[in-house]
């Protein structure tokens, strides 16, 4: 799930739009609005009394990005943001989840996290098989050329050949996304099963098939007409919305399918979708959105569609002035972390590198920086928003957490201890800082700098071009200090093999000889989880933050 704009239409139609905090009300709806008007209930994910989700109206968002076409194997990610909540996947992730569980502000969910879309449940059968069943009851849209036929198990295959370029296509589209990597031994429907039998074992194959950004299944007979279905009119989907209207690079407009087959996942005696309406508005530029979004032009922002408030400050003015706007906050990877190269001196003496790190005072810069929003519990490179797959801080060996606490004399004593003691000048050592020159030195470097400078390390930053920096870091070139990524709430089997000696996002380039135990102690000088969920690399402090608008006449709940 890494494409921040697929995932945008995702979750605002099947998660806002369709789930229980997302029923908006009509403006005028009769003896049914009375009558829901005061009743509430227990949200099953978090506990809280809301009141009952209701039907109609129309749910208008923001969205910085505008969408190609309708076809994510011919347009990208993009395009999928395009066609989502038209057509399906086999899975989805399960909005009715105990938050406690996974909060759901992740670009990955474990399979454990997902629900039936359009297969009701899914078997690994060995390392290499898998076989899914195919839900009944499913219909196509009843628009030409599918006219209402049932959904089956051909479908899936239908579509998974085409991205992977095997069966009757002779080879994968433009943007078939991780499909393209799969050797497929059998990819076969079995009445309303599908089964499949890789060639070899891929930990991640369950996610992609579930819910991979280019695994929305078309309509086979709109490709077989056209060639792929990338003009918005020969849409056909499942899904609980009809694209009925495109203006290019301004608006899409959606209505609800009143023969769609789900039901909420919290209240399933409510059909889906909510809405009668949902309209995506285009808005490239920050400051049209925003006041669209305080004029009541549009009810929702956020990083879904590309128009997350990137600023807490932005944030906090924005709420003060507007009180009946809702704010949403989530927390992804940190970009501002530093990478230590663990096999050139000083920081091949971990009690540099731990002396590094105590001289940090991670809460006194969250709260200078980012108001107190930001997390600043040490982490590894998997965040603690990926519960199962780390051990949180609370559990770490007392000496290891002694490690990651703000201790300037503790941190002193280190670098005494190492064959660094000060100089007449105050100084103890001077390391490189190098720099990629596509973004400046933020807040949180110049404050990190001046806190190792307080203990006698100055840190001189070099400027280096961007594609120099990135291929010095993939030929393990670099040295001294670089910006690095860690708590991230990416695929945490990828984030893993990033640790892998000689891994070009492994930029301390530990090795056994190393030692790679020390180099995962101390190797990071470890920051404050930012408010985002980033790419590879992208330093820079960007926290942001969502805000939806909440009226009288629409209220939300979840």
């Amino acid at each position: 799930m890494a494409d921040r704009v697929r995932a945008a239409l995702v979750a605002l139609a099947a998660g806002v739009a369709l789930a229980a905090g997302g029923g908006w009300a009509a403006g005028e709806e009769g003896e049914r609005e009375a009558a829901q008007e005061q009743v509430m209930l227990t949200d099953p994910a978090t506990g809280r009394e809301v009141p009952a989700p209701r039907y109609g109206g129309t749910l208008t968002a923001a969205s910085a990005a505008a969408m190609p076409n309708t076809d994510q194997s011919i347009g990208g990610v993009a395009a999928g943001a395009a066609n989502s909540g038209v057509v399906e996947k086999l899975g989805i992730g399960n909005w009715a989840l105990d938050r406690g569980i996974n909060p759901l502000t992740n670009p990955y969910l474990d399979p454990s996290h997902y629900t039936g879309a359009l297969a009701t449940h899914w078997e690994l059968v060995n390392a290499t098989t898998f076989r899914f069943t195919i839900r009944d009851g499913v219909t196509w849209h009843d628009k030409e050329p599918m006219n209402g036929r049932p959904f089956t198990a051909a479908d899936v295959v239908f579509n998974f050949q085409r991205l992977s370029g095997t069966g009757p296509f002779d080879e994968p589209p433009p943007t078939a996304g991780r499909f393209r990597q799969f050797a497929f031994k059998a990819l076969e429907a079995r009445g309303n099963q599908v089964h499949i039998e890789l060639a070899i074992p891929r930990a991640d194959a369950l996610p992609i098939f579930l819910d991979d950004e280019f695994a929305f299944i078309l309509p086979p007979e709109v490709i077989t007409a056209h060639g792929d279905v990338a003009d918005w009119r020969t849409l056909v989907g499942t899904g609980p919305f009809l694209l009925h209207d495109w203006v290019a690079g301004e608006s899409l407009g959606y209505t609800r399918n009143p023969a769609y087959w789900g039901s909420d996942e919290k209240y399933r005696d409510n059909p889906l979708p909510y809405v009668d309406e949902l309209r995506i508005v285009i808005m490239p530029e920050p400051a049209t959105w925003i006041a669209a979004l305080r004029a009541g032009r549009v009810d929702y922002i956020g990083a879904n569609v590309a128009t997350a408030l990137e600023q807490f400050d932005e944030t906090a003015t924005l709420l003060r002035d507007n009180p009946e706007l809702r704010a949403h906050r989530y927390y992804g990877s940190s970009d501002q972390a530093f990478a230590m190269y663990v096999s050139d001196k000083p920081f091949d003496d971990i009690r540099v590198r731990r002396a590094m790190q105590m001289a940090l005072d991670n809460d006194t810069i969250a709260a200078a920086i980012y108001g107190g929003q930001a997390q600043a519990t040490p982490q590894g490179v998997i965040g603690r928003s990926q519960p199962g797959f780390i051990v949180p801080y609370e559990q770490w060996p007392a000496d290891l957490q002694s490690a990651y606490r703000y201790d300037p004399e503790a941190a002193e004593a280190l670098l005494d201890e190492a064959g660094y003691p000060r100089g007449t000048d105050g100084i103890r050592l001077s390391v490189p800082l190098q720099w990629p020159a596509w973004d400046e030195i933020g807040d949180y470097q110049h404050l990190a700098l001046e806190h190792w400078r307080a203990v006698g390390v100055r840190v001189e930053v070099n400027t280096i071009p961007g594609r120099r920096w990135i291929a010095l870091l993939g030929a393990g070139r670099l040295h001294g200090l670089s910006p690095a990524v860690l708590g991230t709430s990416d695929d945490p089997l990828g984030a893993l093999q990033w640790q892998e000696p000689g891994h070009r996002r492994d930029p301390g380039q530990s090795d056994d000889a190393g030692g790679k135990s020390g180099a995962t102690a101390g190797t990071a000088a470890r920051s404050m989880t930012r408010c985002t969920t980033s790419g590879w690399p992208r330093p820079g402090p960007r926290p942001r933050s969502t805000s939806a608008r909440r009226r009288s006449a629409k209220p939300t709940t979840g």
